[in-house]
């Protein structure tokens, strides 16, 4: 569940990859906020990519959608996600940026992963008498 609500005035709250995950579509918008460079890595899928300077000096007329901000370590995300709350917005911030989200998918893959795991197959074992055998004495 997300912290309080952000207000007119108020410093604007982080949101977990996990709590990220949870919400509705439709209720949210997730802006991208790193270079293009680093944008071509990887990226949170359905976000949209642009600046900071472009998102404060021109967010997004909808005020009714949340508005998650990421750049890679959740420090200069912040940042905006304050001021949009100044302006009235219910802004978030990632926590942990990019990577946080990362470590998240990655974590979970590898959970979900193992539990679809197939049992382990007995590896054949050799024992010292059949693999010298084949061997010629020099």
């Amino acid at each position: 569940r997300l912290r309080q609500k952000c207000s007119i005035g108020a410093q604007a709250m982080e949101i977990s990859a996990e709590q990220l995950k949870k919400l509705n579509d439709g209720e949210y918008t997730v802006y991208d906020i790193r270079s293009e460079t680093d944008r071509a890595y990887g990226f949170i899928p359905g976000s949209v990519h642009t600046t900071a300077d472009e998102l404060e000096n021109n967010p997004p007329a909808d005020r009714d959608k949340k508005i998650i901000i990421y750049c890679a370590h959740g420090v200069f995300s912040i940042d905006i996600a304050d001021r949009l709350c100044e302006q009235g917005y219910e802004a978030y911030s990632l926590e942990g940026g990019y990577l946080a989200w990362m470590r998240y998918e990655m974590q979970n893959r590898q959970d979900s992963e193992l539990c679809r795991a197939e049992p382990e197959k007995e590896i054949p074992r050799f024992d010292n008498e059949s693999v010298h055998e084949g061997s010629q004495d020099i």
